[in-house]
């Protein structure tokens, strides 16, 4: 409560009308009566500038006190994280702008969102402080000695110029590698398609390339495939080792039993129908009617579940991509 830096950081993002002057007001009485700017804002008795500022203060002051009772009542940090995502609208403002930047800040989001859910299911009686307490954002790619006989982790770009006997490549799936906002660019399908040459070159003796079969996406254990790119390998180059095993799709939060394993995969139905463009109740051709953009037509599908994408070409003759869950269809 007591930061005033991150807390000017998300005044007016999303937009709420807290504009510059605005700010400068919960500044100044903040300075004056020696309090926080937070602690301003959840001051009713406030003298705010504006009205328009004055329904924006409100409007953060719901949503903190919404997410104080949640955290109060001893719920996971993952379903304040996504209660606090919702509220604030944040995903759909990053939708909105349609732009790389934002599509990283939503993968980001959803990294975020596993790490907690899977480290929630092992430390049920732990908090927001110890799994913060656990994370390490730095990378040591920089620091790494070269004559240490270690494991060294590190990005696909990273590794260009770089040697070693023996590399593994993880997560070499449709959605990650290619990445899934680039479905619809062929170009940077391309791109992404050369970058794996040079993570599958930089082995000199052994190259080992994996995928999962189900993996955490936004909070929930979604289907995978593998990468496109792999279809293009003959088969004589390869060896294919089938390790996988079937993971309940969980209700969250989890009840006393984990995740429980199943390792004969053939006995088991395939996942994929399960998450088919009718599962989400759309489908190219499709006519729908957008709260906002009005009347419109999906000329394509990519990814599935909860992660599917669209493009919709609305009657203003503007072309929209968004996520098939937020598409706040009437």
């Amino acid at each position: 409560p007591m930061d005033d830096v991150s807390c000017g950081r998300i005044l007016n993002v999303p937009t709420r009308g807290i504009g510059d002057k605005a700010r400068e007001v919960l500044v100044s009485s903040a300075r004056a009566t020696g309090r926080s700017i937070l602690q301003v804002v959840l001051d009713e008795e406030s003298d705010m500038a504006g009205v328009r500022a004055l329904k924006g203060i409100e409007e953060l002051r719901t949503v903190f006190s919404l997410l104080s009772d949640l955290a109060a009542r001893g719920e996971t940090p993952q379903e304040i994280l996504q209660q606090m995502l919702t509220l604030t609208g944040y995903l759909d403002m990053l939708e909105g702008e349609d732009s790389e930047e934002a599509q990283a800040r939503l993968e980001n989001i959803s990294e975020l969102l596993n790490a907690l859910g899977e480290w929630a299911a092992d430390n049920p009686e732990s908090g927001l402080t110890e799994f913060l307490e656990e994370i390490s954002l730095a990378s040591d790619v920089d620091k790494w000695n070269k004559s240490d006989a270690t494991v060294n982790i590190m990005t696909l770009h990273c590794a260009k110029g770089l040697e070693f006997k023996t590399v593994f490549i993880a997560g070499c799936e449709d959605g990650i590698l290619p990445s899934r906002q680039n479905f619809d660019d062929e170009a940077k399908i391309e791109e992404e398609r050369r970058l794996l040459y040079v993570g599958c070159t930089r082995a000199m003796e052994t190259l080992e390339i994996s995928w999962a079969d189900q993996r955490w996406r936004f909070g929930s254990v979604i289907p995978m495939v593998s990468s496109r790119f792999l279809d293009a390998v003959a088969p004589e180059n390869y060896t294919l080792v089938d390790a996988s095993s079937y993971v309940e799709m969980m209700e969250w939060p989890p009840r006393e039993s984990k995740y429980e394993t199943r390792p004969a995969r053939a006995s088991v139905p395939a996942l994929h129908d399960d998450f088919s463009q009718e599962t989400v109740q759309y489908r190219v051709g499709q006519h729908v009617v957008h709260k906002l953009y009005g009347q419109g037509e999906i000329l394509s599908l990519s990814g599935f579940g909860i992660d599917m994408r669209m493009t919709v070409l609305f009657t203003d003759g503007s072309r929209r991509r968004m996520m098939a869950k937020f598409a706040d269809f009437n």
